[in-house]
């Protein structure tokens, strides 16, 4: 795979962020787009397309299930429109045959789910010629009857597949508080060299857990992380989430130059 382009920082679009988003775009380095978002709406996907490059996150190929071709023809077009460097998706699934749950399910870490995985990775990516990445969600909770760790799981898809990872670094840091583990013993154990782009958010502490819902600022423990790892690989593009809880967007924008700074001393 030829070298992919160090993007930089950019920032989650969302439609309540639009006209903010517009006004400092040239603050930007990129924009990640949810696919989904513009399946009707390719103008705004154009215009957004000519000011600034856009990377498509998809929210339901369902790789841990079954990839819908009608699905994945749409997240072939919006690949087609952005013509971007990747994109990505969850290693998850978020349908049942023809029924969708409606969320981000992990998936049991097993051989026949690693092979189900292997699979619909494979045919996502003959399908969009692009490179993919794969990001590790929030574990609720682990399958019972798992024979794998999530580490060894995500090594293996990478290994079988050649796919990316998407690092998100908050669902490290959540999935480490909820389960009593050390989120740097789990990113060692990770193959950082594939991990093309990081996603960084915050969340809330509810009910005795950790919860990641992209409605409040970067932790310092999830800025530690991205530290630790630019130290040692640092990716070729770093994402500021916010899906709620929006604050001026002053904020947001230091997040993304707090971000930057962080890469570019690695960098140096």
């Amino acid at each position: 795979m030829a070298p992919l382009p160090r993007l930089g920082v950019g920032l989650g679009y969302r439609a309540p962020l639009r006209a903010d988003i517009l006004r400092h775009v040239k603050d930007l380095d990129f924009l990640e787009v949810i696919a989904d978002a513009f399946f009707r709406e390719e103008p705004m996907l154009r215009a957004l397309r000519s000011m600034t490059p856009c990377v498509p996150h998809a929210l339901a190929l369902s790789v841990g299930s079954e990839v819908r071709l009608d699905y994945l023809e749409r997240v072939a077009r919006v690949v087609e429109v952005t013509d971007p460097p990747w994109f990505t998706d969850h290693l998850a699934f978020t349908q049942e045959g023809d029924v969708p749950i409606g969320h981000l399910a992990p998936v049991p870490h097993t051989e026949e789910s690693l092979r189900v995985v292997v699979d619909n990775v494979r045919k996502v990516m003959r399908r969009i010629q692009r490179p993919f990445g794969l990001e590790n969600i929030t574990m609720p909770f682990y399958w019972p009857g798992s024979t794998l760790d999530e580490a060894t799981f995500l090594q293996e898809v990478v290994k079988q597949t050649g796919c990316l990872l998407l690092l998100d670094l908050e669902n490290v840091r959540v999935n480490a508080e909820n389960h009593g583990r050390v989120a740097r013993d789990f990113l060692d154990r990770l193959p950082l060299e594939r991990v093309v782009q990081v996603h960084l958010a915050g969340g809330v502490h509810a009910e005795g857990l950790h919860h990641d819902t992209h409605s409040a600022p970067v932790s310092q423990e999830t800025w530690d992380l991205l530290e630790y790892l630019c130290d040692v690989a640092p990716p070729a593009g770093v994402l500021i989430e916010r899906d709620a809880g929006f604050p001026p967007f002053a904020d947001l924008l230091g997040e993304v130059r707090h971000a930057r700074s962080i890469l570019e001393g690695a960098a140096a």
